[in-house]
């Protein structure tokens, strides 16, 4: 998960909080001579590392429509008679305005079409530049039939650009 980590250190004090991409740290020293008070303030930034993109769809559906809706889920399903991973990504109308708006889910499908399935082994994998294959998850038998179960680490990434929806699968 990324983070800012914010410490301020004033008269014995501190706080944090918990946010974006960077660690961020402010650190503050006050000193009295003489009856006159000085603070003398350091701050500085690193990032963390970011998740690593495995797969990225080849699919951007536009979502100007619901640009501002807010995303109620995402999850990743197998076709057995397509032989494809398909991402659906569903947004919702925000609670504060469900009762203005008469549209209240929008739906997108991304695939990753370089996922295969090897029904032996149960588990979904693609061949990288190294030819070498790379497992991200299995199938899961449920009452509802059968779902994705990605590798520990391994997430799909779905949020929108520019009035467009980019989905990658990602190890983090």
């Amino acid at each position: 998960m990324n983070r800012i980590v914010l410490a301020l250190t004033t008269l014995g004090i501190s706080a944090g909080l918990a946010f974006g991409g960077s660690d961020f740290s402010l650190n503050s020293h006050t000193t009295a001579t003489h009856g006159i008070s000085t603070t003398t303030t350091a701050a500085s930034t690193t990032t963390s590392a970011e998740p690593h993109v495995l797969l990225a769809s080849p699919d951007h559906p536009r979502t100007w429509w619901s640009n501002q809706f807010d995303k109620y889920d995402q999850y990743l399903e197998w076709s057995d008679t397509d032989r494809t991973l398909t991402g659906k990504v569903v947004y919702a109308v925000p609670s504060y305005e469900s009762s203005w708006n008469p549209v209240l889910y929008d739906s997108f499908k991304v695939t990753f079409p370089s996922v295969r399935f090897d029904a032996p082994t149960n588990r979904l994998y693609y061949t990288d530049s190294h030819r070498r294959e790379v497992t991200v998850g299995h199938l899961e038998s449920g009452v509802f039939g059968k779902r994705v179960e990605l590798e520990k680490g391994i997430e799909l990434d779905a949020h929108r650009v520019n009035g467009a929806l980019n989905a990658a699968i990602v190890r983090h």
